[in-house]
């Protein structure tokens, strides 16, 4: 009986250091996959605030394109007006060019 005992109680031992001995590689386990977890976590948080950086330049950007583009009609607008002033003052040019070649004929004639 008393064999008995002593082999009941080698086989729980060793069950009880197989039992430990997995707690154990759990245990590493689980703290392998909190330090994975983490650096994940930390991978994450950059990739958003790069994203919001890039949004942030995307949104500048077509803020910078918009001013431009009113930048660029307001000077085609002025463009169009020098040139709408240039073809009068060519007219103007031409009348009076028209006029002095006339007043020359008449003096010409008294």
């Amino acid at each position: 009986r008393s064999s008995d005992l002593a082999e009941k109680n080698s086989k729980l031992q060793n069950e009880l250091d197989n039992i430990s001995s997995l707690l154990e590689e759990a245990d590493k386990r689980s703290i392998k996959l909190a330090k994975d977890t983490a650096n994940l976590e930390s991978q994450l948080q950059d990739t958003q605030e790069l994203l919001q950086e890039e949004t942030r330049q995307k949104l500048n950007m077509s803020s910078r394109i918009r001013q431009l583009e009113e930048e660029k009609n307001t000077l085609q607008e002025q463009q169009e007006e020098e040139e709408e002033s240039r073809k009068n003052l060519e007219k103007q040019i031409f009348t009076l060019q028209a006029q002095l070649m006339e007043s020359k004929k008449t003096d010409r004639k008294s």
